[in-house]
């Protein structure tokens, strides 16, 4: 399916986000728990306070971060296959991601997801010719939170 470019903000607003998360990102930083990840920050150049794990960005090694990442990235599909480009200036589109409740419609009931659900999902997601990704569609409840989303990912693969 072949779909015009869509602009979902306008370039004003493109640029009051990236600028309120440039400060956020200088100012108030992100909470990271790893010390392994924070000493690697560091040596990079960051400004880390390793008592509390907070790392600030400062706007110039921001930029130097994005400077450096590529403008494509090759998808693939399970077989190893290039599927698409992201960033070749079409549209694509992915299944959704990280639902905080699963509709029971046999039930009728909402619940949190399982990792039976995401499985179901992933199955479905695969016969649905208009949708070029699947995307994870939740953390699911009956593992260990913090590693969840890999479980959906295995799940899925």
């Amino acid at each position: 399916m072949k779909l015009n470019r869509m602009q979902v903000f306008s370039d004003k607003e493109v640029q009051s986000i990236r600028d309120a998360t440039t400060r956020i990102l200088e100012e108030t930083g992100v909470k990271i728990d790893s010390k392994k990840a924070l000493l690697l920050l560091k040596d990079r150049g960051a400004e880390v306070d390793m008592d509390q794990g907070i790392v600030r960005f400062p706007a110039g090694f921001q930029e130097k971060c994005l400077s450096s990442a590529p403008r494509t990235i090759d998808v693939y599909s399970r077989e190893g296959e290039r599927a698409f480009t992201l960033g070749d200036g079409n549209s694509y589109f992915a299944s959704g991601h990280n639902a905080v409740f699963f509709e029971d419609p046999i039930k009728g009931t909402f619940r949190q997801f399982t990792l039976k659900d995401v499985e179901n999902y992933a199955k479905l997601t695969h016969h649905l010719e208009d949708l070029d990704v699947l995307g994870l569609p939740a953390s699911p409840s009956g593992v260990n939170s913090r590693t969840s989303l890999l479980y959906a990912l295995k799940t899925c693969m």
